[in-house]
């Protein structure tokens, strides 16, 4: 776990930042998909490596990094970021 770096920052992280809210925002609409009892958002931008492949679902190249398994996944991948 990176606990002490000494990497001191010379301006807010921006990107980060905007990634952090962007996957947040995207896990709460994932969980009240999931919670509704319906699992077709995870399917639909989820990536299918044999749809890839085949060249149906060339975008969810991109959108499958922002789901997420649960909430320590978010907060493990948030950690880190």
């Amino acid at each position: 776990m990176p606990l002490e770096v000494y990497n001191p920052r010379r301006r807010f992280a921006w990107v980060c930042f905007a990634l952090l809210v962007l996957c947040v925002a995207v896990f709460v609409v994932e969980l009240g998909t999931i919670v509704g009892g319906d699992e077709a958002f995870s399917r639909r931008y989820g990536a299918v490596p044999a749809a890839v492949l085949a060249g149906r679902t060339r975008w969810s190249v991109v959108t499958y990094m922002f789901l997420h398994g649960g909430l320590a996944h978010l907060v493990g991948n948030a950690w880190f970021l």
